[in-house]
């Protein structure tokens, strides 16, 4: 079943995920942002992920993911992120 609020959250310029893959957030983020945000693994892209994130701040939310799940972030040149 699909939750419709979370579904459409967007428009409100929020994302809502419970207990999503890491992965599809990433994913999201990098329509909002400039450069792109990479991860190093495929386990890590399975890490399931709870949270609102403001669209129109999608690094201060790369930050709480960061923090939250005690990853490590490469920054590269262009904008480009490696989280591991």
């Amino acid at each position: 079943p699909v939750d419709s609020a979370e579904a459409l959250a967007w428009r409100q310029g929020v994302l809502i995920f419970k207990q999503r893959p890491l992965g599809e957030l990433v994913e999201e983020l990098n329509r909002y942002r400039a450069g792109r945000v990479v991860l190093a693994d495929a386990d890590l892209a399975r890490r399931p992920v709870s949270g609102l994130f403001h669209l129109q701040r999608p690094d201060e939310a790369l930050a709480h993911i960061q923090s939250s799940l005690g990853l490590d972030a490469t920054h590269l040149p262009g904008d480009w992120i490696v989280l591991r």
